[in-house]
């Protein structure tokens, strides 16, 4: 299981939180931050497909104002990718697939 430098919980309970009054439709913001290597990136852009979420990519191999992003967001961490939820942190592509899998989805 990933492991992250922040509170994970409470930042997934706040995700929750976000679903809970936004829904999961396509007005719901997911950005996911990964690499080219990395095969959880590539699944977690798939598991936004199979719920019909939007979400934007970041490439942060390629792309370093991103990766400078993501630093100035959550400071460090261990594993990509890095995903949120509207403003909030979720964790990794276990952790989101626990908010997908585990919700009622409309």
């Amino acid at each position: 299981m990933p492991r992250h430098n922040d509170n994970t919980d409470a930042a997934a309970q706040e995700a929750d939180d976000y679903v809970s009054e936004h829904g999961t439709g396509p007005d719901l913001k997911v950005e996911i931050f990964g690499t080219n290597t990395c095969k959880y990136c590539q699944k977690a852009k798939e598991l936004c497909d199979k719920y019909g979420l939007t979400y934007s990519y970041y490439n942060i191999d390629e792309d370093f104002a991103s990766f400078d992003h993501l630093v100035s967001r959550i400071g460090k961490w261990n594993t990509v990718p890095q995903i949120f939820m509207g403003a909030k942190h979720v964790g990794g592509y276990d952790d989101l697939l626990k908010k997908l899998e585990f919700k009622e989805l409309p």
